[in-house]
């Protein structure tokens, strides 16, 4: 059988049913199977249980029914043989890539090779398809062969839990072991390319450097607050800033704005108010604007993109206020967030905005000809980005240079 996505060179892989609830009860209600993969208080496994590994199954990163294939070549009439799941991924620890692999596989179809086969399956989805660094799996000191089937598939024991899980009368230990992206393609994938660079030794940073993350040379940067609210419908409500920074109709703002955009805020990666630094611990801190990085909720988090905004008061324009927030974002999102690419938009009758974001280093991708109606005409918007490969050091250090020298 031919190798494809769903596919591998004797199995098959679909998403979990209602119907496989049977067959996950068939499964877990195999004694050596069972104590062989939960460390759960060993109970009869029920049609409840069975449906809840379904579940699991949905909600997972990846979550597939193992199958032979039919003779007839339909999914729906292959036979299920196990499963093989990526477990889910906390949204605020996406930015890390890790994940945890599991695989269970009925005791008729174990020792033939299938195991391996699934396990390979999803390591290549897993790097290959959703852009992952890190993949760990686990198994009990007491299943033997499934550590001999891990480190023969490549991964590495990175370590051992001690005596965590009682078993059989006495404790015994879960031993821990992981596989880098870099360290799949080297055995899988040689002549691949490989997307992995170090961009932080490139750029000469070390550990020891003094970094401030909430902070520039004359910024702080805080979360938004509900007080924040009037600030936030004063800063969109000026005429001529508001025509300046938005695509929608000019129309008078009011309170449910103010909310609808600190919702956008905190919902966002990053969404963060902008204030001066106070002279002293004690002084207020002035806020001046706000600065996001903003995902739509259609694009998913392997692409590792994201889109800057920027709104500035008026006052506080001409300043290097707005050069000095974008250095931070950027170092934020590919220093912090994992981030491979940070896109921004201009708008041709805001043609400083343009000149700025070529300044600080993003690079001209798109531009869409008569895209916006301003102010009687049409004008072009620009799209520029800056991958992580070109984020420049000078960026960085300017962002530090203040402690750095301290």
């Amino acid at each position: 059988m031919s190798e494809s996505l769903w596919s591998s060179a004797r199995l098959i892989y679909r998403s979990a049913e209602v119907t496989d609830e049977s067959f996950f009860l068939r499964l877990k209600s195999h004694e050596p199977t069972y104590l062989g993969s939960s460390s759960t208080v060993p109970t009869p496994f029920s049609a409840a249980d069975a449906a809840n590994v379904r579940t699991k199954l949905q909600e997972s990163f990846l979550g597939a029914v193992v199958c032979l294939p039919s003779e007839t070549g339909e999914k729906r009439d292959a036979t299920p043989i196990g499963y093989v799941r990526l477990f889910p991924i906390d949204p605020k620890k996406q930015h890390h890539r890790c994940t945890m692999l599991g695989i269970s596989l009925a005791d008729e179809y174990q020792g033939k090779g299938y195991g391996s086969e699934a396990v390979r399956w999803a390591l290549r989805w897993g790097f290959v398809h959703a852009n992952l660094h890190r993949i760990e799996i686990g198994a009990f000191e007491y299943n033997t062969g499934a550590v001999r089937l891990y480190e023969r598939l490549g991964f590495v024991v990175e370590g051992r839990i001690r005596e965590c899980v009682f078993h059989d009368g006495q404790y015994r230990d879960l031993v821990l072991l992981g596989m880098l992206d870099r360290e799949w393609r080297a055995r899988y994938a040689p002549t691949e390319a490989s997307h992995i660079f170090t961009f932080f030794h490139i750029l000469g940073f070390t550990s020891s450097m003094a970094y401030k993350v909430w902070s520039s040379d004359r910024l702080t940067f805080r979360a938004v607050e509900e007080a924040d609210e009037p600030f936030l419908l004063a800063l969109e409500d000026r005429a001529v800033d508001r025509m300046n920074s938005t695509l929608s109709l000019p129309t008078p703002l009011g309170h449910n704005y103010a909310v609808f955009m600190r919702g956008v805020m905190e919902t966002s990666p990053l969404g963060v108010v902008i204030c001066l630094t106070p002279s002293s611990s004690t002084a207020t801190a002035i806020p001046i604007g706000t600065i996001g990085l903003f995902s739509d909720d259609d694009s998913p988090q392997h692409h590792r993109n994201a889109h800057l905004g920027l709104s500035l008061h008026p006052e506080y324009q001409g300043k290097g206020y707005g050069s000095e927030a974008i250095r931070w974002a950027t170092n934020w999102g590919f220093r912090h967030a994992n981030l491979h690419r940070i896109e921004i938009e201009a708008f041709g009758y805001n043609p400083g905005a343009l000149r700025l974001y070529r300044r600080l280093g993003f690079k001209e991708e798109v531009r869409l000809r008569d895209a916006l109606w301003h102010n009687g005409r049409y004008h072009d918007s620009t799209v520029l980005s800056m991958l992580a490969s070109e984020w420049r050091p000078e960026d960085a250090r300017v962002i530090s240079c203040k402690s750095l020298s301290q």
